[in-house]
């Protein structure tokens, strides 16, 4: 199995849960925050797929193997980031604001953005909102901690206990946090690590039910039969709740996008991998394009919400202004992550000629 080839309905989901997020920004979809559940998801899943497809040799070596699979998923989406921050950069120009707020808005950007800081706690690191990478972040931080157990624990499923537990902590302890600038931004802070931290341990802990669900699926057709019926249920479950407010709705949204994956990841080990696989290079675009569009919407509604006030145009002129500008910044952020990354390669050829 070519390791390029990529599952088109993944892929495709991936672009729809950028999207949701950015019309969450646009005030039209209520529930679109909760998109961000998705990746989280999905990351744990392919996660517990990396690790435990290792060689032993590797998982020997815990902090070599550690950083060799964090670096690898840095390098994933790092030259997007770099791109889309310097748009974003570029955007907060547009604002009108004192030259001294806006040399420690830019410095705070670059900082928390390019040195993935923004959920550190770091308070200063956390200025600038171009682009909300704060997400990247924590999945980071996250991905470091849970990696080290990942590559010892052989039982998967003992992670589910501690990722529930995370997650209801959270679930039942949401209005807990002191309500002033500096407690906000530490709630936010330690609340969003805890969230993506559980949700990867709830998708790692759920990682056997896949291997054991597409056995079953391969020998069963009555069972792909339910599966294909459960993926379709969650899967419209979840479009649901993307228009309701988030709340008390989280944790069923969490339920419906673990449901849909283990159906989706067992239907595709079912097939031995081939379920909707192909390596069009239209799904390597959708695949960089949902991180391109996560990364540039929120500069892009700041400029077409400057513009909407400027020329004082309606609300469907703003979305369809949002979208037009949102696309153009994500092509410029998809062409300039794959020049930086042939720069680098072609660095790399050059110092092993040498």
């Amino acid at each position: 199995m070519n390791k390029k080839a990529r599952i088109a309905e993944i892929e495709i989901v991936r672009v729809f849960a950028a999207l949701a997020i950015m019309l969450f920004h646009m005030n039209i979809l209520p529930g679109g925050q909760l998109a961000v559940e998705i990746f989280a998801v999905l990351s744990g899943l392919l996660m517990a797929r990396s690790v435990t497809s290792m060689p032993e040799e590797c998982k020997n070596d815990i902090i070599g193997a550690t950083y060799r699979f964090v670096a690898r998923k840095i390098r994933a989406f790092y030259p997007e980031l770099i791109v889309a921050t310097l748009i974003g950069v570029v955007c907060f120009n547009y604002a009108k604001v004192s030259l001294a707020e806006s040399l420690n808005y830019i410095f705070a950007s670059l900082t928390g953005n390019l040195l993935l800081l923004k959920m550190s706690g770091f308070s200063w690191c956390a200025g600038g909102a171009c682009p909300p990478s704060w997400y990247l972040s924590s999945m980071i931080i996250s991905m470091i901690l849970i990696c080290p157990f990942l590559l010892k624990v052989k039982k998967l499923y003992f992670f589910l206990a501690p990722g529930v537990g995370l997650f209801l902590y959270l679930y039942f302890n949401f209005d807990g946090v002191e309500k002033s600038s500096y407690q906000d931004w530490l709630g936010f802070t330690y609340g969003g690590n805890i969230r993506v931290c559980s949700e990867l341990l709830i998708a790692i802990g759920a990682y056997p039910i896949v291997r054991y669900l597409g056995k079953c699926t391969r020998e069963s057709v009555k069972l792909r039969i339910v599966s294909n019926a459960c993926k379709w249920g969650s899967l419209t479950g979840i479009l649901v709740l993307l228009f309701k407010e988030n709340g008390y709705t989280d944790l069923l949204f969490l339920i419906l996008v673990v449901t849909y994956f283990i159906c989706l990841f067992s239907e595709s080990s079912a097939t031995d991998g081939n379920f909707l696989r192909s390596r069009n290079s239209l799904l390597r675009y959708c695949g960089v394009g949902s991180i391109a569009i996560f990364l540039t919407h929120f500069p892009a509604l700041m400029i077409s919400g400057g513009i909407s006030k400027r020329f004082d145009i309606n609300a469907i002129e703003w979305v369809v202004l949002s979208f037009i500008v949102t696309s153009l910044f994500s092509l410029v952020t998809i062409y300039g992550g794959r020049r930086i990354r042939q720069m680098v390669s072609r660095t790399r050829s050059e110092n092993r000629a040498i």
